[in-house]
């Protein structure tokens, strides 16, 4: 999004839905390779469709869900889960496309409608390690998502050292970190919270950014980014 996670987003076309697999055996038997947005060619069985949502595990909130990528995380009762069928891009990290989106929640400012926060997820190529990919979707995207037109130089985002963690088995990295920016409004934020979450799959890594806005100068509505964004992190799981 262009200017304080401005609502714009994509519909695809028609796609079938390529299987990360965690490890396992691929139905069919036929040797499991990386997907999504780009992770490379795989074979894939025509009649093969991806694990139906899971159940929430956080109550009272709802799921979000990447069928591509097989990854479901948690998101507050008041954040909005976009259709499946839409994408998102970040121009600064290439030829990626995300999917499993969620808006955080919607509120009027000066007669605009901004979101607070967005949760995204792709799978990618291992080409670097998970830190160094944690490091870079975080960055990356921090900055894509606070940058409004031509202020590109007053936004940055410190990241905390990245850490590593297990998502039900999984090796996994994760990293936080603040995006600050100039007080525009007093209804648009001066910081917000992210992190960034990578696991390994099969032959893919699997990435999940989530940010929130955490500090804005009008009082409402609430910004509770530093409370929201590890929740969120917390509840992600692999869909098998």
């Amino acid at each position: 999004m262009i200017g304080v996670l401005v609502l714009v987003v994509a519909l695809l076309g028609s796609a079938v839905g390529l299987g990360i697999y965690y490890g396992t055996a691929e139905p069919g038997g036929q040797e499991a390779a990386g997907a999504g947005a780009g992770a490379g060619n795989r074979t894939t069985s025509p009649t093969w469709t991806p694990p139906a949502a899971p159940e929430l595990r956080i109550e009272g909130w709802q799921v979000g869900y990447n069928s591509e990528s097989q990854l479901a995380y948690d998101v507050p009762e008041n954040w909005n889960v976009l259709d499946s069928g839409q994408d998102y891009s970040i121009p600064a990290l290439g030829d990626i496309t995300f999917h499993g989106l969620v808006d955080g929640p919607y509120y009027d400012c000066g007669g605009k409608e901004v979101v607070g926060g967005r949760a995204i997820s792709t799978t990618v190529k291992p080409d670097r390690s998970m830190s160094e990919t944690a490091k870079k979707f975080l960055r990356r995207s921090g900055r894509h998502f606070y940058t409004d037109a031509g202020k590109a130089g007053e936004v940055s985002v410190n990241a905390e050292e990245p850490r590593d963690a297990d998502v039900e088995g999984f090796e996994a990295v994760r990293i936080s970190g603040t995006v600050k920016m100039p007080e525009a409004s007093r209804c648009l934020p001066t910081e917000a919270k992210i992190s960034t979450l990578v696991v390994r799959a099969e032959n893919s890594y699997v990435v999940l950014v989530v940010s929130a806005d955490s500090e804005r100068p009008a009082s409402s509505p609430s910004a509770p980014g530093e409370r929201t964004v590890p929740r969120v992190l917390d509840s992600a799981r692999p869909v098998r």
